[in-house]
């Protein structure tokens, strides 16, 4: 059996004709149609510094496999930065730079360069901790 590689169940549980025939059908169009992508960044001035935060998605269910979506979607956010160059440094913003920010002083990262700092996640995570600073 073959799975959705968004959601996990299976592609062929409702055979239609634009499926069946299909040799790179790895993911339900109903699924793609579920992911709400962003289109902006968030720009945080910090004392001298900046940080920019941008995101692939908007919100993502739980149940979405989020490894395969990182492998195929964080590099459009990836390629939009890198043509701007804008920044000095870029940062996953993950669950573990999440907790690192939280338990310590986000100004040991600030205080890393002067010039800006580009955040990036596949879905949007709360960045208040930069917010109130």
């Amino acid at each position: 059996m073959l799975d959705c590689k968004i959601c996990g169940k299976n592609l062929y549980k409702n055979i239609t004709f634009n499926n069946m025939f299909r040799l790179d059908y790895y993911v339900h169009s109903e699924c793609i149609d579920k992911l709400v992508f962003n289109n902006e960044e968030q720009v945080i001035p910090i004392e001298s510094n900046t940080i920019i935060y941008d995101y692939v998605f908007k919100e993502l269910p739980s149940s979405f496999n989020k490894e395969y979506l990182e492998l195929n979607y964080l590099n459009q956010v990836l390629e939009k930065h890198i043509e701007k160059k804008g920044w000095s440094m870029m940062i996953l913003y993950d669950e573990l730079v999440k907790k690192f920010i939280q338990n310590n002083n986000p100004y040991l990262l600030i205080n890393l360069t002067n010039y800006p700092i580009l955040l990036i996640s596949l879905e949007e995570n709360n960045i208040a901790v930069f917010e109130q600073l």
